[in-house]
């Protein structure tokens, strides 16, 4: 995995954010991106496996939230996540603290001795009410060492090729609604447009048409503003991924909310429950057998969205 990117994390403490940092990296850094060692077979020298795994990579992210230190777990020479960090810290690949839910680096006395230059590492805060920015620092940071990552179109860009093209539209539109007529010789002659009563509502028409699909198609190569207006049932359409930041939440789970309004939730190729949805830009309610969950709606971007259950758990949706 040379030239690559390894996010450590807890799974308890931050998955959620983990999960919605891979897929940020992704887009950004393709096939260049890794989260997990994955899987150790019985028998396997897990020490080996973390070292291959975390060793041959050119830089990793050690995400830090508030239940990183928890049970004293980074005194375990067992410990993955210290062993993850220790051994990219050992063979001297970058590694960049990136903290998490106003998390702070842990002092000196919380760390053994093979995680103490991790805080001498620059460290990157991401918070959630300003999630894209904080990508964007750890990208521009990564960047230095992994190269230049691919580019999101930029507000301007959208809006250049959305008005470039309602005016190419436009220009079809006018081309296609100009009434014609046959001469008796076989030629064809424009007819004057006053004498097409229904060319100005046929223009109009087709201009609200081209407009409509041409705003889509803007919001669908880089919309990815909170503020994008896009209809909200057309938002949620699709496959996203579910990580609870409640450390009882659970794995990960999918999600697939329907078109003619039916959800799936899956837990690898386990149905867990079906049933019904709607929604609005704030709130997202579900019907199942077991009841009615109603869900508010925050940090809406294209691919992401938190959603906030009247219990209080929070849950984080990735789009697949």
């Amino acid at each position: 995995m040379p030239g690559s990117v390894f996010i450590s994390y807890r799974r308890e403490d931050s998955a959620g954010y983990a999960g919605r940092l891979y897929d940020r990296l992704r887009s950004r850094f393709p096939e260049r991106v890794f989260m997990d060692v994955g899987e150790i077979e019985p028998g396997t020298d897990f020490v080996a496996a973390i070292e291959h795994g975390v060793g041959g990579c050119a830089a990793l992210v050690a995400l830090i939230g508030p239940g990183w230190l928890r049970d004293g777990r980074l005194q375990d020479p067992s410990d993955f996540v210290r062993m993850e960090i220790a051994t990219a810290l050992k063979r001297g690949v970058v590694v960049i603290p990136a903290l998490v839910q106003g998390t702070a680096l842990p002092a000196a006395a919380s760390l053994p001795e093979d995680l103490a230059p991790l805080l001498r590492r620059q460290a990157i805060s991401i918070s959630d009410e300003d999630w894209d920015n904080g990508c964007e620092r750890l990208i521009r940071a990564l960047e230095k060492v992994l190269g230049t990552a691919r580019r999101r179109p930029g507000a301007a860009m959208r809006w250049m090729l959305s008005l470039a093209g309602v005016a190419v539209a436009m220009s079809v539109v006018v081309v296609i609604y100009q009434p014609f007529k046959a001469k008796p010789d076989g030629s064809v002659v424009a007819v004057d447009r006053k004498a097409a009563p229904d060319y100005g509502k046929a223009v109009e028409k087709s201009y609200g048409a081209a407009t409509d699909a041409l705003n889509d198609v803007a919001r669908k190569i880089g919309a990815g503003s909170a503020n994008t207006a896009v209809p909200a049932a057309a938002y949620f359409v699709g496959r996203w991924r579910a990580v609870g930041r409640d450390p009882n939440s659970g794995p990960a789970t999918t999600v697939e909310f329907s078109a003619d309004q039916k959800v799936v939730w899956r837990e690898a190729n386990r149905v867990l429950s079906t049933g019904t949805w709607s929604c609005s830009d704030e709130q997202l309610v579900q019907n199942s057998a077991s009841g009615t969950s109603k869900s508010r709606i925050s940090n809406r971007s294209a691919d992401h969205f938190v959603a906030t259950d009247t219990t209080g758990h929070v849950f984080d949706f990735t789009r697949q």
